[in-house]
């Protein structure tokens, strides 16, 4: 998916990390769906607020109620993938860090093997 915005560009590339538990979505990847959403996010307040213009003149529109609903539906949709986002960040921190202590470990058992004697 890509969005386009004044000479900004967001590249969504679904990638992931194979772990122990599974896969995981990579930063970039989390990143990046977090920034489309924040736009997604400006784009629908920008509408809300034309609507509220049109509403002012008294131009509205005949099914205004249905645009209003499905404006809803789609900031509180953006909603859950924020909160999914924030969550799926946490846990790619939480694996990260799992993951560099388990490489530090490993360091430290890999030193202790090459200074120890070796084994007749």
């Amino acid at each position: 998916m890509e969005k386009k915005e004044k000479g900004q560009g967001i590249v969504i590339k679904p990638e992931y990390i194979e772990t122990p538990r599974g896969k995981v979505p990579t930063f970039e990847f989390v990143y990046s769906l977090s920034k489309a959403i924040s736009i997604l996010d400006e784009v629908t307040a920008n509408i809300e607020e034309k609507l509220e213009r049109l509403e002012e003149r008294g131009e509205v529109p005949q099914n205004i109620e249905e645009v209003r609903e499905r404006l809803s539906a789609v900031e509180n949709a953006i909603k859950e993938l924020e909160k999914k986002i924030e969550l799926d960040l946490g846990e790619i921190l939480d694996r990260l860090s799992a993951l560099t202590d388990a490489f530090n470990e490993l360091v430290e058992r890999v030193q202790k093997l090459e200074g120890s004697p070796p084994k007749d």
